[in-house]
């Protein structure tokens, strides 16, 4: 083992609690039961109030939308319970996923309480910083090398007030940065911002350090009235100088209690396993660098760890990480980059080790503020296993669903099908251009492919034995006709390969081999593109299957799990409306959606009513 990395303590934590609020109040009427299973109001709420749902933004469209999302929490639940009976979701690569989620959850919780139920504001505090919120200030910020630079600028601006005249006399050595800065109460310099707001007549402060500057001396240019503030109800005014006051709280308490994890904590990284995920992770980004590059870095996106615990799956029980006397797996350090955001500014090999050395540190020490909230036994708390029980639920039901529609497909019947049925709205906006040969027999049919093994041309096989006598007399070319003139074949060619030989095709007149030359449209706008068009109905006829097949399916689960639904008491779900994607940020660090998006399901029902029980 070659030791990596150490993990010492923690100078500085990013505040993570800002979409930490306190949940409201939320309906607890029952809306269905699955099994012994119960969905509420709450639960309803909980997945699309925060996230994108059909119709939701149409007041006059949310019974219909609240009683599909309920149809669609039910199909869910039912799925989740089917596939834990079934064991889906037990491989590796799964169960890898919900500890992962399991320690997100246990952090969380352990931020709650040690963190957030201890940031206590008083009506002072919002006072003091409704006064400084008024206003906006215009300050020059002198960085200087140290504090005895810091002092001796002080000393000349309380000689001169003018800065100007003062940085004149003032040796050029100490200073390291001269810049004009707009102040506002909230900002994230927390220590530039007290020391601003603190200057007093003499309009300059005593050297102080700050995050962005280091040791630095503010001097007060002007302080003008805050057009944020201005703007703002009473109200708003106080929720946001109240979220300013307890998102600075919470970092500071945040940033103490982590130090006091770390401090004593060390770990030693396999050298081995690092250059195999380094080598790895790099090539997955080379493969295409474009695609992953956001905001001017290399991130690293879900579907990049599920490839990469797919393409790693023989060495994800190895130990990478020894921590105390609990090693992390490189299966664990892997998954736990799925909701970390993490970019890389250079690909460059060396850049690229050295920040994911620095990633992975991240990784461990996360891993550690787990493994306290574990000992805490918060695994076992009320909300860690509700979101955990969420989460879960949505990843089995998805996983076996997946499983259910795989081998769903449409195949060239059906095509030909719904192609027929499409003619009359499509049949004059595209037209095809073939080469033929239409035969009156089987028979003949054997000829022309006997002799088209023997290197005829299609050209003078069409001339000596093709029924179109039009087209036999140009060697079978068509020429471009609509669909509507002769819809079978006219069907059949739009959605073949361009140049594939095809037959023999049973049509009314006879049968046919042929090729296709060329095809187009003669309108534009909603119709795709002639190429696009078989793929198109493809997707849909496939969806339109499998939606078919797992209404069916659903319909049985709802009959075996004995569902009751209860419509009525929909009434009393209130949901805004307004379509939005939230995230979620875990305590301690750590990114995920507000809620699984929950996938739309709700056309089982009207299978099911034909035999289910449904209660108004």
């Amino acid at each position: 083992m070659q030791k990596l990395f150490a993990i010492l303590t923690l100078l500085t934590i990013c505040p993570v609690a800002e979409a930490q609020k306190t949940a409201p109040s939320l309906p607890a009427d029952t809306l269905a039961i699955v099994g012994t299973s119960v969905i509420t109001g709450r639960d309803l709420v909980e997945r699309i109030e925060l996230m994108p749902w059909p119709e939701k933004e149409k007041p006059r469209e949310h019974d219909s939308s609240k009683v599909k999302a309920l149809n669609s929490i039910i199909a869910e639940r039912m799925l989740a319970m089917e596939g834990r009976q079934l064991h889906i979701g037990d491989d590796e690569s799964a169960q890898l996923k919900m500890k992962a989620m399991e320690k997100l959850f246990v952090r969380d919780e352990l931020f709650r309480r040690k963190v957030k139920d201890e940031v206590n504001i008083s009506e002072e505090d919002i006072r003091d910083g409704l006064a400084k919120f008024a206003w906006e200030l215009h300050v020059v910020a002198v960085g200087v090398k140290d504090q005895s630079a810091g002092d001796s600028l002080y000393r000349m601006l309380r000689r001169t007030s003018d800065l100007a005249s003062a940085l004149k006399r003032y040796p050029a050595g100490f200073v390291t940065a001269v810049e004009t800065v707009k102040v506002n109460y909230g900002g994230l310099d927390t220590l530039f911002e007290k020391e601003a707001y603190a200057i007093g007549k003499k309009k300059f402060s005593k050297p102080f350090i700050s995050y962005a500057y280091g040791w630095v001396v503010a001097v007060l240019l002007e302080r003008t009235s805050n057009p944020v503030y201005e703007k703002m109800a009473w109200t708003d005014r106080r929720h946001r100088v109240d979220e300013s006051i307890r998102r600075k709280r919470e970092a500071a308490l945040a940033s103490e209690y982590y130090a006091s994890i770390l401090v004593p904590q060390k770990a030693n990284a396999d050298s081995a396993v690092f250059h195999l995920f380094a080598r790895g992770l790099r090539s997955l980004l080379l493969r295409d660098s474009a695609a992953h590059k956001r905001s001017g870095v290399f991130a690293v996106a879900s579907e990049d760890v599920d490839e990469l615990l797919l393409s790693f799956a023989p060495e994800l029980k190895r130990n990478f990480v020894e921590i105390g006397d609990k090693a992390m797996t490189f299966g664990e350090v892997i998954e736990a980059f799925r909701t970390e955001r993490f970019g890389f500014p250079s690909l460059d090999i060396g850049r690229f080790e050295t920040s994911l050395n620095s990633f992975i540190r991240t990784v461990v020490q996360l891993e550690l503020v787990a493994r306290e909230g574990f000992h805490q036994n918060l695994q076992y708390s009320e909300h860690v296993r509700h979101d955990l029980e969420v989460w879960s639920g949505y990843w089995t039901s998805r996983y076996l669903m997946w499983r259910l529609i795989d081998t769903v497909r449409a195949n060239e019947d059906e095509l030909m099908t719904v192609m027929m049925e499409t003619l009359p709205v499509i049949g004059n906006v595209y037209r095809v251009n073939v080469q033929e040969v239409l035969c009156d027999s089987m028979t003949t049919v054997q000829r022309v492919f006997e002799s088209l093994a023997q290197g005829v041309t299609l050209d003078s096989l069409a001339r000596k034995f093709s029924k179109r006598g039009a087209w036999a007399a140009a060697g079978g070319v068509s020429g471009y006709f609509p669909l509507s003139q002769h819809p079978e074949l006219g069907a059949r060619a739009i959605l073949a390969d361009t140049a594939l030989l095809i037959g023999p095709v049973k049509l009314p007149e006879g049968y046919s081999i042929f090729k296709v030359l060329g095809k187009k449209r003669t309108s534009i706008g909603k119709y795709p593109e002639p190429d696009s068009l078989r793929i198109n109905i493809k997707t849909n006829l496939t969806a339109r299957k499998r939606q078919q097949s797992l209404n069916g399916y659903l319909a049985n689960l709802a009959q075996k799990y004995s569902v009751e639904i209860y419509y009525r008491n929909l009434k009393a779900v209130e949901i805004q409306p307004a379509n939005m994607f939230t995230r979620r940020v875990i305590g301690f660090g750590g990114v995920i959606t507000a809620a699984p998006m929950l996938y739309p399901n709700w056309e089982w029902v009207d299978e099911w009513r034909r035999n289910g029980k449904v209660l108004p």
